[in-house]
């Protein structure tokens, strides 16, 4: 597991959007979505990829991993969370 080397810049839009409204309309978003929260999820930064024709950010998580995410994927809401996030067990 790496862990996350954070700048200060980045703590702080981390912060800055753990206390913001999560209310976004989920269908529309703007071009640029670094900074936007997508469940557990902060965009920080676009990855380009040569001669591909998607878009990939580096999300930070709350818990701190960091992780690449294609741009649909967050959109949609297919992932929210990093695969070590601790999930929430069903009560039977």
């Amino acid at each position: 597991m790496i862990e996350a080397k954070l700048t200060v810049k980045e703590r702080k839009l981390i912060e800055a959007q753990l206390k913001a409204c999560k209310k976004k309309d989920p269908r529309r978003y703007p071009e640029d979505i670094v900074g936007f929260r997508f469940g557990s999820l902060i965009v920080l930064r676009e990855i380009v990829h040569p001669h591909v024709n998607y878009k990939s950010y580096e999300c930070v998580c709350t818990c701190g991993q960091l992780i690449l995410v294609n741009r649909d994927r967050l959109t949609n809401g297919s992932v929210t969370v990093c695969q070590t996030h601790p999930r929430k067990e069903k009560i039977k």
